[in-house]
C-alpha cells in the first residue's frame, strides 16, 4: 500500500518544497529527500538572507520532487558556506554558485543530481564524497541519487574551502598555472 505524502501544495506554483530546516540536523536523523519525515511546505526552501535568481528557481521547478529537494539542499549550503555567494545560470540553462569565481554547479540527470564542484583538484575529500572527475583539472563531480542523504558537513567544507581558494586568486593560481 502506497504511504500518503506528508506535504503541502504551493497553489502559486504547483510544485512542493522543503520545510525549512538545516541540512546538517537533517542529515543527522538520516534524512533524504523523499524518505519518511521529510515534508514539504510552501515556500520554505529559501532560507534569508541571499537573493534567489528567479532563474534558478525556473530550473529547480522544472525536476522532478526528489531532485529539487537534493538541489535546495545544495543550494542552502553554498549559501550558508558564504553570505556572499551568488548565483546564476550559465550555459544556457544551468545554476551556477560563484563568489570571485565558480564555486558550484548544478545538473540534473534522469537518476541523480550532479553537483560539480570547481577546485582544480586541489580541495582535499576526506569523506570521499566526490563520485567522478578525479583527474579532472577544472571540477570534480559529486553525484547524488534519490534516496541517498547528502553529507552536508563534507560538502560544507569544500564550499568554504573553495571559496577561500577563489578569494585567494583561484585554484588557478594556488596550482602555480596561473
Amino acid at each position: 500500500m502506497k504511504q500518503p505524502r506528508s506535504t503541502t501544495r504551493s497553489p502559486r506554483s504547483l510544485t512542493w518544497w522543503p520545510r525549512p530546516q538545516n541540512s546538517a540536523a537533517r542529515y543527522a536523523r538520516g534524512l533524504t529527500a523523499g524518505a519518511p519525515g521529510y515534508t514539504y511546505e510552501i515556500n520554505d526552501h529559501i532560507p534569508r538572507g541571499y537573493t534567489a535568481d528567479p532563474r534558478v528557481d525556473a530550473y529547480i521547478d522544472r525536476l522532478a520532487d526528489w531532485q529539487q529537494a537534493i538541489c535546495r539542499e545544495v543550494r542552502e549550503l553554498v549559501h550558508a558556506a558564504d553570505p556572499e555567494v551568488t548565483e546564476t545560470i550559465k550555459r544556457t540553462d544551468r545554476p551556477y554558485f560563484v563568489l570571485q569565481g565558480n564555486i558550484c554547479a548544478l545538473l540534473a540527470a534522469k537518476d541523480h543530481v550532479n553537483i560539480f564542484v570547481y577546485d582544480g583538484a586541489i580541495v582535499p575529500d576526506p569523506e570521499g564524497i566526490i563520485t567522478a572527475g578525479h583527474d579532472n583539472k577544472t571540477a570534480r563531480t559529486v553525484g547524488v541519487r534519490r534516496g541517498e542523504t547528502i553529507n552536508a558537513l563534507a560538502l560544507t567544507a569544500m564550499f568554504k574551502q573553495i571559496i577561500a581558494n577563489n578569494r585567494a586568486g583561484g585554484w588557478r593560481k594556488l596550482k602555480g598555472g596561473g
